[in-house]
């Protein structure tokens, strides 16, 4: 049986690691003449308590996705951040313009090693990495896709406020 994950409790702003995996993640993008569009509904600067190593892991790879799976157009990116309980809850979106994914595919993209036969090489593992991630934070994640018009993945952590 595996240790379960610890998850690093650290204060961070989720905006400012998003922007970090965004720029690391730029120059694929911009190789393949895509432009990265990110809207962030609150001001800069604002602070939680949570993992941020995951949260940029999350993003990495969606945005990995996206770039890989988008042949024109754009990745769009929207974050917002709202309290409520006691606790701040990041929402994220990640939607691209490219191949989308099939109805009776998606119901597997989040299973380890699966691909879309026909699909880019890699491991097969983003997609599943990122629901585990998710998870292990008490967060959700979606994906909603339409062949022929593009991909968005939203997934919601919750993190402990900071004072």
């Amino acid at each position: 049986q595996k240790a379960p994950e610890a998850l690093r409790e650290e204060v961070f702003e989720p905006f400012k690691e998003i922007r970090n995996s965004i720029d690391a993640m730029r120059f694929m993008a911009e190789n393949k003449g895509l432009e990265i569009d990110a809207s962030f509904s609150d001001p800069e600067g604002v602070q939680v308590v949570g993992d941020s190593f995951r949260l940029k892991q999350i993003m990495i790879n969606l945005l990995s996705n996206a770039i890989k799976y988008t042949r024109d157009g754009q990745i769009t990116i929207t974050a917002n951040l709202t309290e409520s309980d006691g606790r701040v809850y990041l929402d994220v979106k990640v939607a691209d313009t490219g191949a989308g994914i099939s109805l009776k595919n998606q119901g597997m993209l989040f299973n380890p090693y699966y691909q879309v036969s026909g699909s880019k090489p890699g491991t097969g593992l983003g997609l599943y990495l990122c629901k585990h991630l998710v998870t292990l934070q008490q967060g959700k994640i979606i994906l909603e896709s339409q062949e022929g018009k593009g991909t968005s993945v939203t997934f919601t952590i919750p993190y402990k406020t900071y004072n």
